[in-house]
């Protein structure tokens, strides 16, 4: 399980490291579009706050 007050410990480029893995891995499965697999219930939002 992923708690977000534990990324706050982590070095500001682990941090952009682990965002661009999080990003990647979305997009690679939202190409998937297969029912019994994937259902996007919402396309992936960047935005610049917490």
């Amino acid at each position: 399980l992923f708690e977000k007050k534990d990324l706050d410990k982590w070095p500001r480029y682990e941090k952009e490291l682990f965002a661009e893995i999080l990003r990647r891995g979305v997009s690679q499965l939202t190409r998937l579009r297969h029912p019994r697999i994937l259902v996007i219930e919402h396309p992936l939002e960047e935005s610049r706050y917490k």
